[in-house]
């Protein structure tokens, strides 16, 4: 674009030529950092199916785990930024605004799923830790994971969105694609939770329903295009033309 209104002629950049502020990127960078430590407790949580297990899981890890869950509810303003501006770089290139946004609605309903299931699973910690009915604290405690199952199609539908999207070139760095389908393939399986409380299919510690590839695989795309888009940000250069 020319810009004349000063008397010289010098190129000025169009929308889809800016270069996208960095802000989103940092966010993503503060949300996988935020919401690391759940890798400390994920691997200790027990089978849906043992009050015994349950109750004995948050009389021996409940304090760790209440403070980890304070970092994850610390990270969900920097999620929401990350997100728009997954929204915002898809829909700025020329690309597809109806994909774009769709995404964005994934990612925010996917994890309010996540927020969802901490209340109640921490519920269940204070009612442990303050009073002596374990059965409430169980229900308690199942019904957060088998909460978070249904959510996963969510996970799905976020991971299509920016698959698709970076296949056709709307967001880069294109390779997002290949992270993205990692967290299809992890959200999947996830919905099995739904059907039983024990086994890999359980969404308290099952290999398939649980937590640990939902969430794990989307902080690696987060982290991935947090990454990328600082280091693209990095190799670009101002194109300014010279003046006459």
């Amino acid at each position: 674009m020319i810009d004349t209104s000063s008397g010289g002629i010098k190129a000025r950049a169009t929308p889809a030529e800016r270069k996208p502020p960095a802000a989103g990127a940092w966010c993503g960078i503060a949300v996988a950092v935020a919401w690391a430590p759940m890798a400390a407790v994920i691997p200790l949580f027990p089978d849906l199916d043992s009050r015994t297990e349950v109750v004995a899981f948050w009389d021996d890890h409940g304090a760790l785990t209440l403070r980890i869950m304070a970092l994850v509810v610390l990270g969900y303003p920097f999620l929401l930024v990350f997100l728009a501006d997954v929204a915002a770089r898809a829909s700025g290139r020329g690309g597809r605004p109806v994909l774009s946004w769709a995404a964005l609605a994934a990612g925010v309903m996917f994890m309010t799923g996540l927020c969802a299931a901490l209340g109640l699973a921490a519920a269940a910690g204070r009612i442990v830790e303050e009073s002596t009915e374990p059965s409430a604290a169980y229900a308690l405690h199942v019904g957060a994971f088998v909460l978070a199952a249904p959510f996963t199609g969510s996970g799905v539908a976020f991971f299509v969105f920016v698959a698709l999207l970076s296949q056709r070139g709307h967001l880069q760095p294109r390779w997002l694609r290949w992270p993205a389908l990692l967290g299809i393939l992890g959200n999947v399986g996830a919905v099995a939770g739904l059907f039983t409380l024990t086994g890999p299919g359980n969404s308290g510690n099952g290999l398939l329903g649980g937590i640990l590839l939902p969430l794990g695989t989307f902080l690696i795309w987060t982290a991935c295009a947090s990454l990328g888009w600082l280091r693209n940000a990095r190799r670009s250069r101002p194109r300014n033309a010279p003046g006459r």
